[in-house]
């Protein structure tokens, strides 16, 4: 006796086949996912800072630039603070700026200050600049880490950012030395 031809396939291959093809969509639908889809909070990431003039005098008018390599991205609720300190013989002489930014904080690149060393007494003294930004992250997910990009040319000083969860952070500083 020979074989006998079937017409019809056997009905245990085609189950084992059905369900096969059923595993793999289930597969491809949840590898399918792009994860690149996740916007993630970066901070903007800092050169270093600019000075001009670079060379100032006691009553000289100066702006400090925080220049940014790097923009952030996914930012709001920005806030940054300035604060110049001179040292002198009778004691820290300081000046502070806060300012803050409503909104999406990624647009605003460099972070600027202008102001004004007085007075004449600080003539060859040393001039600490800080710097610190602070912003909310407009996401669930952020690149948790530190970031600090190489010094710019013309930048003195140096700025390292942070990202947490929630925020994400500047925090930088550079001395100048007055004529």
């Amino acid at each position: 006796m020979g074989r006998r031809f079937v017409p019809y396939p056997n009905f245990y291959n085609m189950k084992k086949a059905s369900l096969m093809l059923l595993a793999s969509i289930i597969t491809l639908s949840l590898t399918s996912c792009n994860e690149d889809d996740t916007k993630e909070a970066m901070p903007n990431v800092y050169e270093g800072f600019i000075v001009t003039p670079a060379n100032p005098a006691p009553g000289d008018s100066i702006t400090i630039t925080a220049k940014v390599a790097c923009p952030g991205q996914y930012l709001y609720d920005t806030r940054y603070s300035w604060n110049l300190k001179v040292n002198t013989p009778d004691g820290d002489k300081q000046s502070v700026a806060s300012i803050k930014i409503d909104g999406d904080g990624s647009q605003y690149r460099d972070a600027v200050w202008k102001t004004r060393i007085d007075p004449a007494a600080y003539s060859g003294q040393a001039v600490i600049i800080n710097f610190s930004a602070e912003w909310r992250n407009a996401t669930d997910g952020a690149v948790t880490g530190n970031f600090t990009a190489p010094r710019g040319e013309g930048c003195i000083g140096s700025i390292s950012s942070t990202v947490s969860t929630i925020y994400s952070r500047a925090k930088g500083s550079c001395t100048i030395h007055l004529k």
